[in-house]
């Protein structure tokens, strides 16, 4: 099968109060389109719209609320007036054989020293209209659930020690294994990634720690059309 075509729809404006732009928000959603699939990949182009919207809304009427009142604030005390950023932001990091794979980084800077970053993703199988899950391409079963993958996540955490590649926290072994969450992945051509929020097992300098687990053809299975 030939990749889906994409088009990105973007929901943007600049909010203002007093004369002050106050908030800028950029919300981009894809619309995906295929001959073959079109009407599954029509739920999934729902899906993706309405959670855009929603966050519009929150953002109008929750972010901006919070910036207005920090505005207030400011002016009282004659702190500098910070521009508010909201950004929700689609990549499509598969695209073929029958699936979509894609991650949203969605970035609010509410004030203070840095903005915060929550990242979602989603896999799709538009042949047989379903959500991939972990399980789908994960077979292997060495102890626990997903031990396989959390102890090659953590073997290479430390094969970075010494280099500098990768700052992690005290205890990440626990961490990687606390926070881990068979959401949490997604798949580029190369095989599955595996990402953990910001603070779950690394410093903020580190963003969102993310791990490429190749596809091997027994353990890590690839997806296929059928």
């Amino acid at each position: 099968m030939h990749p889906a075509q994409v088009k990105t729809i973007t929901l943007e404006d600049i909010l203002s109060y007093d004369k002050n732009n106050l908030l800028h928000y950029r919300i981009k959603y894809p619309q995906f389109y295929s001959y073959d699939f079109q009407n599954y990949l029509n739920v999934i182009n729902g899906i993706y719209k309405r959670r855009a919207f929603a966050l519009q809304r929150k953002t109008v009427n929750l972010y901006f609320q919070i910036a207005k009142d920090f505005y207030i604030f400011s002016v009282k005390r004659g702190i500098p007036i910070r521009l508010f950023e909201v950004s929700y932001i689609p990549v499509i990091a598969y695209n073929g054989n029958c699936t979509i794979s894609l991650y949203y980084d969605e970035y609010a800077y509410t004030g203070g020293a840095h903005g915060t970053i929550f990242r979602t993703s989603d896999t799709w199988d538009i042949k047989k209209r379903r959500n991939i899950r972990l399980d789908d391409i994960v077979r292997c079963r060495y102890g626990g659930e997903y031990d396989y993958i959390k102890h090659l996540i953590i073997d290479r955490i430390k094969s970075y020690e010494g280099i500098e590649k990768f700052m992690c926290l005290e205890n990440f072994e626990e961490k990687i294994v606390c926070n881990f969450y068979n959401e949490n992945f997604y798949l580029v051509p190369e095989g599955l990634v595996v990402y953990y929020q910001q603070y779950d097992v690394a410093p903020y300098a580190v963003g969102i720690p993310q791990f490429l687990i190749p596809f091997n053809g027994n353990d890590i299975s690839q997806p296929s059309c059928n």
